[in-house]
């Protein structure tokens, strides 16, 4: 029962600062999101952020952000807001997601986020 208590105040907070920060959402960033990155793992997605005005072949430095949530909460669309930040000011940025407890147990989401930095 435990892991339910702390999912739903884990998931009230982050809605709660995703609203916030979807007030400065930036216009000049591009998003490619639910992209799978473990084939035949549905909870093995992620979403892409980056500038806009990228040109073909051009790099940027990379932030690969893995959402918090102690293993129990959260998904990748929960810190859009701050992908978003971070893509106008250069970056390009994945938001990983993975399975969350109690339904997936350990090692599952360490296995999926290694697949994701592959």
């Amino acid at each position: 029962p435990g892991v339910w208590l702390i999912r739903a105040l884990f998931d009230h907070g982050a809605r709660t600062a995703a609203a916030a920060l979807d007030r400065h959402r930036p216009l000049d960033v591009a998003e490619r999101t639910d992209l799978a990155y473990a084939p035949g793992d549905p909870d093995a997605r992620l979403d892409l952020y980056y500038p806009a005005a990228l040109a073909p072949g051009e790099t940027r430095a990379t932030i690969i952000w893995i959402h918090g949530g102690a293993w129990v909460s959260g998904d990748e669309n929960q810190v859009a807001g701050y992908a978003r930040l971070l893509a106008a000011e250069g970056f390009t940025v994945a938001s990983v997601n993975y399975s969350l407890a109690p339904a997936a147990h350990h090692p599952t989401p360490t296995r999926q986020l290694h697949a994701a930095l592959g």
